[in-house]
Order: structure tokens, then C-alpha cells, then sequence
């Protein structure tokens, strides 16, 4: 009779399990706060992706260009005795890298020169006018990967959906009521962490992919290379921010402490302190991710990137930790039925 108890008694605590996780999931749907929030985020951002895009794309053909317009040098000095001050505004000609190969490509063609002269100076151009294309690559992710996404978006929708499953059930007041149910509390913990991932994933992910599609072609071509990156640092954030929510009681205003002080900060410090930072392994991952475009940092001596196995391992290793960590302080810690 004791052997069929147990039979019975442990398919009953996984089926428990897996409805917790079941529901935790669905019961994310219902946090409209912090959806309404993820979902805003989102189409600020695709819209002004998409804006950038709408206005010469993201390569640097038409990027401003000024140079000196010598014609009106000579008059402007003679101007300075009866004036007193020549115009600079009047010494510059303001266009774009575009109108200036367009115009090499127009004095080359009408200039009196030979053939091979043409030719030389229309392959020069035509490379000029690709490299200035390819820029729509750097362009796209200095802009938005490392100054949009990963500096602000990535950790706070990370923290919109990991502080939500155990915040959820307090200002509810069934925590205690769940930690009553024939369940570890580390299975709680786990659980719930393993019911917010796919509600975080597909923001961080899916969200990166909507602003790809809104950016065209650049935007395309660097996704296959950067979502990898995206779900390391999705896999961490969410980890260490369902942690404060086991260990403290206002885990979203510790979180946006976190976000905005420490990783921002430490984040553009320079030395080995940007290193406890989530975010500097993301961006060594994209860095990584990027090299055969030539994205690399300002000044590597002084922002001294990892690797990206090194990478890897660190952002593995503050999941695992976070995890197991926050179970510990889960299971140990008291809560009363008035949230606290």
C-alpha cells in the first residue's frame, strides 16, 4: 500500500507543478500594466526606426557634408575692410555625400580626358558610394543596438515581466496561499521563472525583430547575428530581476535603481568596473557578432572586450547563479498574508 501511495503522490506533485506553470503563464496576459508598458516601448521604438528609415535609410550616403567653397573666399576677404568680418556661413557649402559623387561622377564624364581616366575615377566613385552604403551596418547598430536596445529597452522589458510573477501574487495576497500547495518553494521559484521566459523572449526578440523590419536592409542582415545576443542577455536580466523579486518588497524600484544607475554607469566606465555589468557581455556578443563589419569599440584598450566564449560563460554563469540563489532566498524567507 505504501508503494502505491507514492505513485500516486509524486505524478500529483508534477502535474501541480506544471499547472503552476501553466497559470503563472497565463496570469502574465493579465498583467496590463506592464504589458500596456512593453507594448508602448515597442512602438516608440519601431516608429522611430522606421521614421530613420523613411528619411535616406541608415547609410551615410546622405549624410551631410561641408567643404569650403573657394569662389566665394576671395570675394569675402575683400568684403572684411568694408564690413569689418567676413561671413563664414558664406565660406561653406553645405550637401551630402550623395550630391558629391553624383557631381565627381558629372565633371568626370564632362572633363576632356581619356577613357581609362573615366573609368578610373567612375570604379573610385562607385566604391565610395558602397562603403558609404555598407556604413548603413554601423550606423544601425551604434544607434540602435547599443544606444536604444541594449542600454534601455532590453533590461526594462526584462524587468516588466520578472518582477511580475511573484509581485503578482502579493499585492493579490495568494502567496502565502501558493506556498500552502504540495510544491518545494523552489519548484515555486523556478516555476514561475520558467512561465515569464517566453512573455520576456518575445519582446526582447520578437521586439528587435519588428525594429529589424522597420530599418529594411541593414535591419535584416543583422538579425540572424545579433537575437543570440539578445537571448543571453534576456536569460540573465530575467534571472537577477525575478531574484529581487524574492528578495526585496518593491523589486520594480530596485530593478530601475539597477537599470539606470549601475548598468548605465558602470556600463561607460572605463577599466575592468563595466565588467559586473549585464550589459557589457551583450555588447562583447555583438561586437563578436559584427567583427567582419568592422564594428568594434572607440578605444578597445580602454573598453577591453571579452571574447565571446568568455561572454557566454558569464552571462551562463549569472543565470545559474541568480536562479540558485533566489530559490535559496525563497525558501527561506517569510511571508504574511498582507503582502509583505
Amino acid at each position: 500500500m505504501g508503494v502505491s501511495t507514492s505513485t500516486q503522490t509524486e505524478p500529483s506533485v508534477r502535474r501541480a507543478w506544471l499547472a503552476l506553470i501553466s497559470v503563472s503563464f497565463r496570469r502574465q496576459a493579465r498583467a496590463r500594466q506592464m504589458l500596456w508598458v512593453s507594448v508602448g516601448l515597442l512602438l516608440i521604438a519601431v516608429i522611430m526606426v522606421a521614421i530613420r528609415t523613411a528619411q535616406g535609410g541608415w547609410g551615410s550616403v546622405n549624410s551631410r557634408y561641408v567643404y569650403r567653397n573657394a569662389s566665394r573666399t576671395l570675394t569675402n576677404l575683400r568684403s572684411t575692410a568694408e564690413r569689418g568680418r567676413v561671413d563664414p556661413s558664406s565660406l561653406r557649402i553645405v550637401t551630402t555625400n550623395g550630391r558629391v559623387l553624383d557631381e565627381l561622377s558629372t565633371v568626370s564624364l564632362a572633363a576632356p580626358s581619356d577613357d581609362a581616366a573615366r573609368s578610373l575615377i567612375s570604379a573610385i566613385t562607385a566604391c565610395a558610394r558602397s562603403a558609404l552604403d555598407r556604413r548603413s551596418i554601423y550606423n544601425f547598430t551604434r544607434a540602435i543596438m547599443f544606444s536604444l536596445f541594449v542600454g534601455f529597452l532590453l533590461p526594462v522589458w526584462c524587468l516588466s515581466y520578472a518582477t511580475e510573477p511573484l509581485g503578482g501574487e502579493r499585492e493579490s495576497r495568494s502567496l502565502v496561499w501558493l506556498l500552502t500547495r504540495p510544491i518545494p518553494r523552489w519548484a515555486i521559484y523556478v516555476g514561475k521563472y520558467i512561465a515569464l521566459l517566453p512573455w520576456a523572449l518575445s519582446f526582447t526578440i520578437g521586439g528587435f525583430a519588428l525594429m529589424c523590419l522597420a530599418a529594411g536592409s541593414p535591419g535584416k542582415e543583422l538579425f540572424p547575428r545579433y537575437w543570440p545576443a539578445i537571448a543571453g542577455g534576456t536569460f540573465a536580466f530575467t534571472s537577477l530581476f525575478h531574484l529581487f523579486s524574492a528578495a526585496t518588497r518593491r523589486p520594480t524600484v530596485v530593478g530601475l535603481v539597477y537599470c539606470f544607475f549601475l548598468e548605465t554607469m558602470l556600463g561607460d566606465m572605463p577599466g575592468l568596473m563595466k565588467r559586473v555589468s549585464v550589459s557589457f557581455y551583450v555588447r562583447c556578443l555583438i561586437f563578436d557578432a559584427a567583427e567582419g563589419y568592422g564594428i568594434q569599440p572607440d578605444k578597445p584598450s580602454v573598453y577591453l572586450p571579452v571574447d565571446a566564449t568568455t561572454a557566454w560563460i558569464v552571462l551562463a554563469f549569472i543565470t545559474s547563479l541568480a536562479l540558485i540563489v533566489g530559490a535559496w532566498v525563497f525558501s527561506r524567507a517569510e511571508y504574511r498574508d498582507d503582502g509583505s
